[in-house]
């Protein structure tokens, strides 16, 4: 089962594969991630901010119902619009790069 999961990752890194449904044509930015209404774009998107070192606030809590979470998701939204180009060009090329590892078993999965 490691080695199937090995083989979908490098496969998915190798091949670039963005295509995730719903997306489009262009693969969707950090902030369209972090608003959706789907804990495992969320949680892209957050893990992304954290590698990179962005505080991320622990009341984003995927047990807890979405509403209760919204309000500190926007607030991260907001301190993300507010980054100079530079440090947003950086984070979302870290996001595309944590897509592209977790896309090939990327489900979307609501969150209620």
């Amino acid at each position: 089962m490691k080695l199937f999961a090995a083989i979908l990752i490098v496969s998915g890194i190798a091949g670039g594969c963005l295509s995730i449904p719903g997306m489009g044509r262009e693969p969707a930015g950090l902030v369209t991630f972090l608003q959706a209404h789907d804990r495992n774009r969320v949680h892209v998107a957050l893990v992304t901010l954290q590698t990179n070192d962005y505080q991320v606030s622990d009341d984003i809590d995927f047990k807890q119902p979405y509403a209760q979470s919204k309000p500190h998701i926007d607030a991260l939204v907001a301190r993300i619009k507010t980054l100079d180009p530079e440090a947003r060009r950086q984070i979302e090329s870290s996001f595309r790069r944590h897509l592209r590892i977790y896309n090939p078993m990327f489900k979307s999965m609501k969150w209620k």
